[in-house]
């Protein structure tokens, strides 16, 4: 099931208590940087495959995952790329709708255990700081059931109040 709430902003601001995260970099200094472009385009598609396992664009090779992020348009100075050491180890993919509200996409981990959730959470906080100094009011997340990333970082939603859209896989 996927759940699509509308949140304001500073709601969100006060569920989470993690401190801003301390390195992290635009979607445009990253793709700026040859290995870090690399490491993030490698990062998004292992997530992917990982939350959307019957999915033809598992196969896709990093040229191709390249391409499905730039034809996607993502805010290149809304979404963030979380560094640990100077590598890729999150990041938060975000879409605009218009000036006042706004998309999250994709999002995810280098490593998926309960102490990296918290850095999602920072980059997160991060990125929600970032919205506010930008005038945005209200975001929009994707939030799937397979998605283990989204799930958890909204954990504090009820998502079973909410409307929700099913997805069927259809077996031949």
């Amino acid at each position: 099931m996927t759940y699509e709430p509308t949140l304001i902003v500073e709601d969100c601001l006060t569920h989470i208590t993690e401190l801003s995260h301390p390195t992290a970099l635009t979607y445009k200094e990253a793709l700026s940087n040859p290995s870090l472009k690399i490491e993030l385009l490698d990062l998004l598609k292992r997530n992917y495959i990982n939350t959307h396992q019957v999915n033809p664009a598992a196969n896709l090779t990093l040229s191709e995952w390249e391409s499905l992020l730039l034809d996607g348009q993502p805010d290149w100075e809304l979404s963030l790329v979380g560094l640990t050491n100077g590598s890729v180890s999150s990041y938060i993919t975000i879409f605009s709708s218009d000036q006042a509200s706004i998309e999250i996409g994709w999002m995810g981990l280098e490593e998926q255990k309960p102490a990296s959730y918290s850095e999602l959470k920072q980059l997160f906080k991060k990125q929600l700081e970032l919205f506010r100094s930008k005038g945005v009011n209200t975001i929009e997340p994707e939030i799937d059931t397979t998605d283990y990333y989204a799930c958890e970082l909204f954990s504090f939603i009820n998502v079973t109040e909410l409307e929700s859209f099913n997805t069927y896989r259809k077996i031949i």
